[in-house]
């Protein structure tokens, strides 16, 4: 075959008398929107193609004479959208176009790039890769929207019925028992509901809610052996056979299906096929998959890489980020992810750990393992001190009256000119307070009037404290994490029964934490009992939390989280060894990830008993002259190059 396109000039596509142009087309992410934003998206491209032009000279489809009426070609190719038609004005609703330079390197790769085309009986080579084109031969009666996403790329050609010509096929159509309605194509049915159904079409005709068009669809195959170009043609014939819908293997036309694909090209209509605008807008793909524009990379389950940016500079409100699951679903793991790029990048964390998942990754970033004493006079700030006395004295000790008594004493104490201590505090209070020492006596152990340094990664594990020292010692902790300079995390794993009595101030934190270049990330089980009535301080993180990333839970019954999102919670499936899922969602994006871990990420984050043992017994034996970083790279590259401990 001769390559059909004569030039491509100032953007545009010369094809003997046809002039085209050829777009990248950039839709949105329909895993983002809810059942009724995917319906409005729905109701906009059937619209869209209802509105589409007509060429006014062109003669009537019924005559069966050639005619000039206006082309639309839209190819769904490795994951891109294009759009091609002699139709400057169409825009595709749901989409922003992006002229596209070079047409023919988008839907060819650059090795090839027309060598000698070989045709066979039912595929062609081109500079060595094997082509097939499967034809959409039988459609469904019914289609959803995007249902044919993940079967296979593939390339769409349609034009459309002038108004008058699409309302006389409606009659014939309906004198010869076939129908169209609502996204279903025009088929032999029983003769009473081609009669039904065809005067429905009939109807929406007239008032404009529906058009007539041709298209034709088909599946483009291209794999480098021919024994993986058979393996694949069966893999979408399964995939069709699954939609009701079967395939048909090009075999003599295949130089006019070919030139039909090449960008420019007018294409032909073989094996075409009635649609109503309804059926042919779920034909239309939305290819988007996007969270943020930058940040941590991920996976979509279609395999595109998409980033989440805890410090995404549009979030609504603030930069924190709650992490919710069953044990064992992954929480930690992406927890540590995050924490370990956002490191990397410069950001400076505070971990509060339960259970030690996080101690590897601090020992491998160079990060200081907190003391065991505190100094809560370190920091001068009056509200953070009564929120730390008020974390160890019973909410029914002191009214609201004595509170704002205890507050003022603070100011009063901090304003002498005299080195401040707890000690010298806590005897100031029990002067207006009899017997209020009491209730510092468990924390005195833990309390030293020296200053800690403030580091740029520290780590705190909880299990070194008792449970009633453990609220006072968040409190301190996140004052010492405002005064981290500059961008920060601080990760809290399953604390929050330790901070009801200190509600109020945790939600103030968390409100205020973005004007200090701050993120809180929260790790909690279940969601469900996190939000529960009985849990003031669950709701208040929720609700001053902008990222939150579900993984599988049981149950999510609770009215802050849709029905559309609890479904979407419990189909997250992860799989030992390859990756773990979790459902994304923030205030404007609603998005199923997965996450692949490296080796290195995989035996740093995993918390698994029998991983950690062979990690020890290595360090064990060569842990003595190398560093923590160095002796974690060396195990990686032992175990997954050289066999690990198997080898021995």
């Amino acid at each position: 075959m001769d390559f059909p396109i004569t030039k491509i000039e100032n953007e545009k596509i010369f094809q003997n008398e046809n002039v085209t142009t050829f777009f990248r087309l950039k839709g949105i992410d329909l895993e983002h929107l809810n059942n009724e934003g995917v319906d409005s998206l729905f109701n906009g491209v059937r619209n869209s193609l209802n509105n589409l032009r007509n060429n006014d000279e062109g003669l009537s489809k019924l005559t069966l004479t050639k005619e000039s009426n206006f082309f639309y070609k839209i190819y769904s190719i490795g994951g891109e959208t294009y759009f091609n038609s002699d139709d400057e004005t169409f825009e595709v609703h749901g989409h922003k176009n992006e002229l596209v330079i070079d047409p023919v390197d988008a839907v060819f790769s650059e090795s090839d790039f027309w060598g000698a085309i070989e045709f066979e009986k039912d595929h062609f080579l081109l500079n060595g890769s094997f082509w097939r084109f499967i034809n959409l031969y039988e459609v469904p009666a019914k289609l959803n929207f995007q249902q044919l996403n993940g079967i296979g790329d593939y390339f769409i050609s349609f034009r459309k019925y002038p108004v008058e010509d699409a309302k006389k096929l409606s009659g014939r159509v309906r004198n010869v028992n076939q129908i169209t309605s609502d996204q279903s194509y025009i088929r032999n049915i029983a003769s009473e509901s081609a009669y039904k159904e065809s005067e429905q079409i009939l109807e929406d005709l007239i008032h404009g809610d529906e058009n007539l068009f041709d298209f034709c669809l088909w599946f483009i195959v291209r794999r480098d052996t021919k024994e993986e170009l058979d393996l694949e043609t069966r893999r979408i014939m399964s995939s069709l056979s699954r939609i009701d819908a079967r395939g048909l293997v090009e075999t003599a036309g295949l130089s006019t299906i070919l030139e039909s694909f090449v960008p420019g090209s007018e294409p032909d209509f073989k094996r075409s096929h009635f649609a109503t605008s309804s059926y042919l807008s779920c034909l239309i793909p939305f290819n988007g998959n996007e969270v943020h524009k930058d940040g941590i990379a991920f996976n979509s389950l279609s395999g595109e890489e998409v980033y989440v940016n805890i410090f995404n500079p549009y979030a609504a409100l603030n930069f924190n980020g709650l992490i919710t699951g069953k044990s064992g679903s992954g929480k930690s793991v992406i927890a540590q992810k995050i924490l370990l790029d956002s490191l990397d990048a410069g950001v400076k964390g505070l971990i509060l750990d339960k259970g030690q998942s996080f101690k590897k990754l601090t020992l491998y970033t160079g990060g200081n393992i907190f003391s065991e004493k505190f100094n809560p006079l370190q920091f001068k700030n009056p509200h953070y001190l009564k929120a730390f006395l008020m974390s160890l004295i019973p909410e029914v000790e002191l009214s609201i009256k004595d509170q704002g008594r205890m507050f003022s004493l603070i100011k009063e104490y901090l304003s002498k000119d005299e080195e401040h201590t707890f000690n010298g505090l806590v005897s100031e209070l029990s002067k207006n307070f009899e017997g209020i020492e009491h209730y510092f006596t468990e924390v005195q152990d833990f309390i030293t009037d020296s200053k800690i340094r403030i580091t740029d990664i520290t780590y705190v594990d909880t299990a070194l404290y008792p449970k009633k020292i453990i609220g006072p010692l968040i409190i301190y902790l996140i004052e010492y994490f405002k005064n981290i300079h500059g961008k920060k995390i601080f990760l809290f794993d399953e604390c929050w029964e330790y901070l009801e009595r200190n509600s109020e101030y945790i939600e103030e934190c968390f409100r205020t934490f973005r004007k200090h270049n701050a993120s809180a990330i929260a790790i909690t089980q279940d969601v469900a009992d996190f939000l529960s009535s009985h849990s003031r301080v669950g709701q208040v993180i929720y609700n001053n939390t902008n990222h939150k990333f579900f993984f599988y839970q049981d149950t999510t019954s609770t009215n802050l989280i849709t029905d559309e999102d609890s479904a979407r919670i419990h189909s997250l499936r992860s799989i030992h060894g390859s990756h773990s899922e979790f459902f994304y969602k923030d205030d404007s994006v609603r998005k199923t990830i997965r996450y692949y871990a490296t080796p290195l990420e995989y035996e740093l984050f995993t918390t698994k008993k029998e991983d950690n043992l062979k990690i020890e017994k290595y360090i064990s034996v060569y842990g003595e002259y190398l560093d923590f970083k160095t002796l974690i790279n060396n195990w990686v590259d032992f175990k997954y190059n050289h066999g690990g401990m198997d080898a021995q």
